[in-house]
């Protein structure tokens, strides 16, 4: 159900290399197309109950603004030090100038504008200035000594550059490994360090060619009163720090005080540890594990139709807060509620009404809702996993049962959720097979096998390959419904006979699991443990190995 309406789900997924933001531009104008024409003529209507681009637009706006505030904030700073208009636009012109140049080498490199590169431009906003105030400062040193523009431009560049090629290099250093990463966390700051080394290396260029030709072009003589009121604070400033430093107890002091405290502060203060930060959205995401043997038609009736019946006044706005939109989605695995609302500082309202009021009262049903988490996931597959096998798969039933017990012991306020869960069982039939009577008539586990197949999904026999496509190739007995017909299903033998699968094997009915799960060859039962709201990943990980 979509905000009241029966509904069918529709999940679009981009192109790889296609851009995200055009993608779903150009979903929305056909959506707007399909709702205007003929789906209006038929009474039905496409709503999008998940939008990835609100959150892409809005962090990309935060971040854009961000950089203007970084750059207003780098060029009044200098501008506070230096006093001088010339000389801070000289400098700040090394801004525009690297991030542009940035964007170009990233279009060229295959990268797009993304919230990683945004935040690594942002960063650099402040080191591209770094280059630029050295050549700078040393070009007004020249300058104040009596040498010509030229010369002082000259100058400036030359004694100075293998100091700022050093500093690029060890800077640039640090980043570029992270880009031959090939694991997670590479594909994650890949964009960021190679937006920081390409503007960092700009910023080089930029101070030893353009920064001089400006300083000689635009930067005029300084009123010797200026300059006597300057150099008169700085050196008032040197003299202080110099006073500190005078004596060797103090130096010592000062030393150990700078490399002692920062240390201590660090130990005291030191962070928890996580993998991601908790990006929340303005959404109550819930999971629904329904008890064994509901049917469709049951969970229709018992509970969809329930929930969405709940929601509806807060849909109207009868209730509040009030909805922006909500679905209800069922399946084979279990279901799924979303909740959006339109004011989003009520989410934390809208949470604790999910789990008091709309989602509660479903008997031997499980059910949790929570603020959807943009990075994270959580229920069936959860922030941690916890690995339980056997070999005897009750027993492993069981186990998984305590287990959940322990851990929202250990920690209070998790969720734990088992994939596949034990408690949810589904009709199953066990052929036994007859290894005497498979023998006698010349047949193998292994040919029976295939033989059960072929009265099942079908047997794979291989694909039929045709210019430029290709078609699987199954062999597939026809339709049966009773579990009955397989005690008679005719198989022919390699001696000519043609024997009942009865015969064969043994029937039993029983239940068994919805799926089975193995890892490294073993029945596995995956415990996915999403941490209480506030606690990180690395004491939630430590506390569970403690306890």
């Amino acid at each position: 159900y979509q905000n009241g309406n029966p509904a069918m789900g529709m999940r679009v997924l981009r192109e790889p290399g296609s851009n995200t933001l055009e993608a779903i531009d150009a979903l929305t104008e056909m959506v707007d197309e399909l709702n205007a024409g003929p789906l209006a003529e038929m009474g039905y209507a496409i709503h999008k109950s998940f939008d990835p681009s609100v959150f892409i637009k809005r962090a990309i706006r935060l971040l854009t603004n961000n950089l203007m505030l970084g750059i207003v904030l780098a060029v009044g700073a200098l501008w506070l030090f230096l006093r001088r208009t010339a000389a801070t636009l000289v400098i700040a012109a090394a801004i525009p100038i690297c991030m542009m140049a940035t964007l170009i080498v990233l279009n060229l490199a295959g990268r797009s504008i993304n919230v990683i590169s945004l935040a690594g431009l942002a960063f650099a906003t402040g080191m591209v200035l770094d280059a630029a105030i050295v050549v700078l400062e040393n070009f007004m040193r020249l300058r104040e000594e009596g040498r010509s523009r030229f010369e002082a431009a000259h100058a400036a560049v030359g004694q100075v550059f293998g100091a700022l090629f050093a500093s690029t290099v060890t800077t640039v250093a640090i980043f570029i490994p992270i880009m031959f990463f090939e694991d997670v966390e590479g594909q994650l700051f890949a964009d960021l360090a190679l937006t920081i080394a390409i503007a960092v290396s700009f910023s080089l260029i930029v101070a030893v060619t353009l920064l001089p030709t400006g300083a000689r072009l635009f930067i005029k003589d300084e009123k010797a009163a200026n300059q006597e009121k300057s150099r008169a604070l700085t050196e008032k400033i040197a003299d202080r720090i110099m006073g500190l430093t005078a004596t060797e107890p103090h130096r010592l002091a000062i030393v150990g005080g700078l490399t002692v405290l920062p240390i201590m502060l660090s130990f005291l203060l030191w962070p928890q540890l996580n993998y991601l930060p908790p990006v929340k959205r303005d959404a109550v995401d819930a999971e629904v594990s329904f008890p064994s043997g509901a049917s469709p038609d049951t969970i229709r009736e018992e509970f969809a139709e329930v929930v969405v019946e709940r929601l509806a006044p807060y849909m109207t706005g009868e209730k509040e807060p009030s909805l922006r939109n909500y679905y209800v989605l069922t399946g084979s695995w279990g279901g799924s509620v979303g909740i959006r609302v339109n004011d989003q500082s009520r989410i934390d309202e809208m949470v604790r009404l999910a789990n008091e009021e709309i989602l509660i009262d479903f008997p031997d049903t499980r059910i949790f809702a929570r603020q959807g988490d943009l990075f994270g996931s959580w229920g069936a597959q959860g922030s941690i996993r916890l690995e339980l096998q056997a070999a005897d798969l009750d027993a492993l039933g069981a186990a998984s049962a305590e287990a959940i017990e322990i851990v929202e012991a250990a920690l209070p306020g998790a969720q734990v959720w088992p994939n596949p869960d034990p408690q949810i069982v589904t009709p199953e039939l066990r052929l036994i097979p007859n290894d005497r009577r498979i023998a006698e008539v010349g047949m193998t586990r292994d040919a029976v096998a295939r033989a059960v197949r072929a009265l099942g999904d079908g047997q794979w026999l291989g694909e039929f390959f045709h210019e430029d496509g290709r078609l699987d190739i199954y062999l597939r007995a026809r339709e049966w419904t009773e579990p009955e017909y397989l005690e008679t299903a005719p198989v022919a033998t390699p001696t000519g006979a043609v024997v009942p699968l009865g015969e064969l094997v043994t029937i039993q009915r029983g239940v068994g699991p919805q799926r089975i799960s193995r890892l490294d060859g073993r029945r596995t039962i995956t415990l996915g443990i999403s941490p209480p709201d506030g606690m990180a990943l690395g004491p939630a990980v430590e506390t569970l190995r403690r306890d």
